[in-house]
């Protein structure tokens, strides 16, 4: 789950692009544990981590001076479950 306060941890005045980001993600695990008593709990875990995320088109990025031969590339699609879309 990406988190949406503070959309980006790059300062404002740090001289970068709009379109380069540092963003906060959350995630979330269920898990069965077994006790002293020998007893099952499920419990959810909840971990955080960063992730760069570079919201520009290959041409934006070639103009802005950065080389992105062999490197992997990968686009956004909207999701098929509008459940699951983002605002």
């Amino acid at each position: 789950m990406l988190s949406q306060q503070p959309s980006n941890l790059f300062p404002t005045d740090s001289g970068l692009p709009d379109w380069l980001q540092r963003r906060v993600i959350f995630s979330f695990e269920t898990r069965s544990i077994q006790t002293n008593d020998k007893r099952s709990e499920l419990v959810l875990l909840c971990g955080v981590r960063t992730t760069t995320q570079i919201k520009a088109d290959c041409a934006t990025i070639v103009a802005a001076g950065i080389p992105i031969e062999g490197k992997y590339v990968t686009a956004y699609r909207s999701r098929s479950d509008e459940r699951l879309r983002g605002t």
